[in-house]
């Protein structure tokens, strides 16, 4: 399962270097995906239906700054917010969405679950804005877990 994982990880780790993004903070961003990624799945079925689901909706955002790259679309200066770091918050708010969707309908653990997918979304979205400078990586980071943990309260509160 790891090999697999491992795979998807790798590939994701190179659309961000291919866009230009540096090289060390990429390996580092999918190091660390693929560590939470491998131990998640190795733990249980949440984990890896967790990954599964945190790939796919951390992939949004990553299609979205891979788009931008391709139009040659670069990050503002840093502390300034411009037309890419907008499209980032849109794409990481729609993964955000898409993360509690998914957990509130969850037959079990729905909390748990929640949150392993967010984890794994999060650091997916990171992974695919970092080609866009670190503008688009907090832009994403930020409103993914933002957006999931507003659109989380009414689904706390509804009874499982």
């Amino acid at each position: 399962m790891a090999c697999r994982v491992a795979v998807v990880v790798a590939g994701l780790g190179f659309v961000p270097l291919a866009g230009g993004a540096r090289p060390d903070f990429c390996i580092c961003l999918a190091v660390v995906l693929f560590v939470a990624a491998a131990a998640l799945r190795w733990r249980s079925q949440m984990g890896v239906e967790a990954v599964r689901d945190g790939l796919l909706l951390g992939g949004v955002p990553l299609v979205a700054a891979l788009f931008l790259r391709g139009c040659g679309v670069e990050c503002s200066s840093f502390g300034a917010f411009g037309k890419v770091e907008l499209a980032c918050v849109i794409a990481g708010a729609a993964a955000g969405l898409g993360v509690t969707w998914r957990a509130a309908h969850a037959p079990v653990a729905r909390a748990r679950r929640w949150l392993l997918t967010l984890l794994v979304a999060s650091m997916t979205a990171a992974l695919g804005c970092a080609g866009l400078g670190l503008g688009g990586v907090l832009a994403a980071a930020i409103a993914l877990p933002v957006v999931a943990g507003l659109a989380w309260i009414p689904v706390a509160l509804r009874p499982a």
